[in-house]
């Protein structure tokens, strides 16, 4: 997931699109989890989440880096860190 994130150069409407598709598609991910007919089938399944949970984290991070002004960028992911590690 880092990787295709890192090789894939998607700007405007198309970065949208694509966040939108992986977010759907990691949802969908978790939950053919429930249904996997073996170990197999569900390690392959979190795996595949794994890619699309890297893919999300550095694609919304690069975002709220590119529309955060820099002088308060420490403070939005300070907050950032606080909430998410409170969840």
């Amino acid at each position: 997931g880092f990787a295709a994130v890192g090789l894939l150069r998607v700007q405007g409407r198309q970065r949208a699109i694509a966040i939108l598709a992986v977010m759907i598609l990691d949802g969908l991910l978790y939950t053919l989890l429930v249904v996997a007919p073996g170990p197999i089938a569900a390690l392959a399944l979190v795996g595949l989440s794994g890619a699309t949970g890297a893919f999300l984290i550095v694609s919304i991070t690069t975002l709220v880096q590119l529309i955060t002004p820099q002088a308060m960028r420490g403070r939005v992911f300070g907050l950032l860190g606080t909430i998410s590690g409170s969840i």
